[in-house]
């Protein structure tokens, strides 16, 4: 049954009030529409947006910012948005597949995605990776375009160094999710692996980087440069690729659940693409084995109507040599020279009708079936070799 939804109009007032109550997340699933388009529709209505950090900071009790609402707006000063409402504890049968599991990973107490300050009991891969990095910042060759890069076999993290701390503690903080979920991560050679249910997911950490222009008063072209930008992206490295960025509403650190739901997703995906691709091959063996089942039946059609062929042939000749002989015996007998010699032959050559013969196929003492095909098929001769 489709939960009823309602539309309810919103002044530009009481959405302020709402966007500065909760994350743009939460207040999206509530009214049914994407995080982007609700973005949208506050620009539209000039409403500010919570600075990067700020749900972050109001969990660990520090101050925040909190930009009022600008006075000077002349626009529609109201909205008209579809209200999700539940019936019966059954959830709206449209929403999505990520939303639904969202919401149940959300809402599972046993988890806890808040990301300490600070690094405690850290897995093993974090230690590695910690470690690392920090051997890498001391080398300041190993530093490409501001950005520490981990060695092979350490997890794939790529960031200024300023932002290590920060990128390993959401690492770590992800990987214990991913464990008490009942799932692993691997690092295999430079690339780093969520195993989920047997199912291996390439993943990334990494810091993006801003294009900037260098201008060369040397030369009439500018170069172009590469620089930190502050923004870290957690990549899920498999097609589709999606990446969780540092945004206006949401840092990282709080975008954790989305980021287990969709590996979890990524991982059932997966999972479905390779039963769907293991039913098309049993189909398609399958079929080949119908085709070449045919082609079987069709060639042996062929051999055995080639067979049948022949032995019509070697038939009319077995009964060409009944009639010759007959004939030799019907002469000797007219001329009175049917010697023992002659009868002798007469006995040998109707033996060989019979043993020619597809239908009688007596037994000789010298020939075999082998002469038979040598004789309908007689060999030519090398012409090379003439």
């Amino acid at each position: 049954m489709e939960t009823p939804e309602e539309n309810k109009k919103i002044s530009r007032q009481e959405l302020y009030n709402l966007v500065w109550s909760k994350p743009m997340t939460a207040l999206a699933k509530e009214y049914n529409i994407s995080d982007n388009g609700l973005r949208k529709i506050c620009k539209k209505l000039n409403i500010p947006l919570p600075q990067l950090g700020h749900w972050q900071k109001l969990q660990f009790g520090k101050k925040v910012i909190i930009i009022p609402l600008p006075k000077d707006f002349k626009g529609e000063d109201c909205i008209i948005l579809n209200e999700r409402k539940e019936e019966d504890g059954k959830e709206n049968e449209g929403v999505s597949q990520f939303h639904k599991l969202l919401k149940d990973i959300t809402n599972d107490t046993t988890l806890s995605f808040k990301v300490p300050d600070k690094l405690s009991n850290p897995d093993k891969l974090i230690s590695d990776a910690k470690e690392n990095l920090a051997s890498i910042a001391k080398e300041k060759y190993a530093i490409y375009r501001g950005i520490t890069t981990t060695s092979n076999g350490i997890l794939s993290i790529s960031v200024a160094p300023k932002n290590c701390n920060r990128a390993l503690r959401i690492m770590d903080k992800i990987i214990k999710l991913l464990k008490q979920q009942g799932h692993n991560v691997i690092v295999r050679s430079n690339t780093t692996i969520v195993v989920i249910k047997g199912e291996e997911i390439k993943i990334r950490l990494r810091e993006k980087l801003k294009r900037i222009i260098i201008k060369d008063e040397k030369y009439s072209w500018n170069n172009t440069d590469y620089v930190p930008t502050g923004i870290l992206s957690f990549k899920i490295d498999v097609y589709p690729e999606k990446e969780f960025n540092d945004n206006t509403n949401l840092i990282l650190e709080e975008q954790l659940p989305k980021i287990l739901t969709k590996l979890e997703l990524v991982s059932q995906k997966i999972k479905r693409d390779k039963e769907e691709r293991e039913i098309r091959h049993q189909e398609y063996r399958k079929q080949r084995e119908i085709e070449e089942a045919i082609k079987k039946r069709h060639e042996n059609e062929i051999e055995n109507f080639k067979k049948l062929l022949e032995d019509s042939e070697r038939w009319k000749k077995a009964v060409d040599l009944r009639n010759y002989i007959k004939e030799i015996e019907s002469e000797a007998i007219k001329d009175k020279s049917l010697s023992v010699e002659v009868a002798h032959w007469i006995k040998w050559a109707n033996a060989k009708a019979d043993w020619y013969d597809p239908i009688t196929m007596k037994k000789d003492e010298l020939l075999n079936e082998n002469d038979i095909n040598d004789i309908l098929n007689p060999k030519q001769p090398n012409s090379y070799y003439r």
